[in-house]
């Protein structure tokens, strides 16, 4: 890292921005090399001087600085993202640590709390409060459950019969030897197959399995069934 490092701050008061290059550079670790309230142009700013450190005051309705940090992230992944907010969780301070930030601020913070955490987050540190830690692993469990919730639905838009042929699929059987086994035809057996794959969105008998066995709807299957046959992308 080479000092002084180089900082982009970006909000809505130019007085907060002026004021705080200032102070930045009173400390003599620090060169804002450019400020603005522009949202939308900010990320070409930051393409053009790539900035060690961009620092974002969320002052406004968060979706600009979500792009902003998104758009940062895209184009130059190598910027550290400090935002500045109110300290409280809010949606728009998760969006943007969702979008890449690496470190949120209390605008109460001193100073010298912002330097550290600066300093931090250029060593390679995320840094959060206790409030958005907690947040952010409520967020994580909330997702979980949804995509739990989503999987479940998904394994009911099978019926009992595609889901009995799913898993002698996955036990090696070819279309030929499930019809002998369920007492149907291999055209049938055949249907059934392809409204399996189309259901799943998958493109083979293969995937099919691993999709399934991704979110454990199959049993294991015993020694004598893993005998009956391989599994077979083509499945005659």
């Amino acid at each position: 890292m080479n000092w002084p490092a180089r900082l982009i701050v970006i909000g809505t008061h130019c007085l907060f921005r002026e004021c705080l290059a200032s102070m930045l550079y009173k400390i003599g670790r620090y060169h804002v090399i450019h400020h603005t309230g522009d949202f939308q142009q900010a990320i070409e700013r930051v393409e053009q001087n790539c900035p060690d450190v961009l620092v974002i005051d969320l002052n406004e309705p968060g979706a600009s600085a979500v792009e902003l940090v998104r758009g940062t992230r895209h184009h130059c992944p190598e910027v550290k993202i400090v935002i500045l907010g109110t300290g409280t969780a809010d949606s728009a301070i998760l969006k943007c640590i969702e979008a890449g930030a690496g470190a949120c601020v209390s605008k109460e913070s001193s100073l010298r709390e912002l330097c550290t955490v600066i300093e931090r987050v250029l060593a390679g540190e995320a840094i959060y409060s206790p409030q958005i830690a907690y947040s952010m692993f409520a967020r994580l469990a909330e997702l979980s459950r949804e995509r739990a919730r989503s999987e479940r639905v998904e394994a009911l838009e099978l019926t009992p019969r595609e889901m009995e042929i799913l898993q002698l699929i996955a036990e090696g059987m070819s279309n030929r030897c499930i019809a002998e086994q369920l007492s149907l035809s291999v055209y049938t057996v055949k249907n059934h197959v392809h409204h399996i794959l189309e259901k799943l969105h998958v493109h083979d008998r293969r995937e099919a399995v691993e999709h399934a066995h991704a979110r454990h709807w199959l049993h294991p299957a015993s020694p004598a069934a893993v005998g009956r046959g391989r599994l077979s992308a083509a499945g005659v």
